[in-house]
């Protein structure tokens, strides 16, 4: 199980273009202000089944705001190191971002 840390700040070389191993966007809706979008997130805890993402939004008001809600992507670039001990690689999913009010 790689440490939190490699997850975070860790990077891949793929054809040549060096990227992280784990790539968090937000993917705007149709009304979405992208100015309003930004965000930081850290890996918050791991398991050998759950990984668990912290994000802290810079304007939290505005996410999900709209009726066209944005969608959080998770995009796992490194071919090993997101790979069961069972081989199973992790299948892709997009989740709408729910409306939560900060705390």
């Amino acid at each position: 199980m790689p440490n939190l840390t490699m997850i975070t700040n860790g990077t891949i070389v793929v054809d040549g273009k060096e990227w992280p191993v784990l790539f968090i966007e937000i993917v705007p809706g149709e009304d979405s202000d992208d100015a309003k979008l930004g965000f930081t997130w850290r890996v918050e805890a791991q398991t050998g089944r759950v990984l668990r993402l912290q994000l802290v939004f810079d304007d939290a008001m505005f996410i999900s705001a709209n009726s066209d809600k944005e969608f959080l992507r998770a995009t796992f670039i490194d071919p090993v190191m997101f790979t069961a001990v069972n081989g199973l690689k992790i299948k892709k999913e997009h989740r709408q971002i729910e409306r939560m009010m900060p705390a």
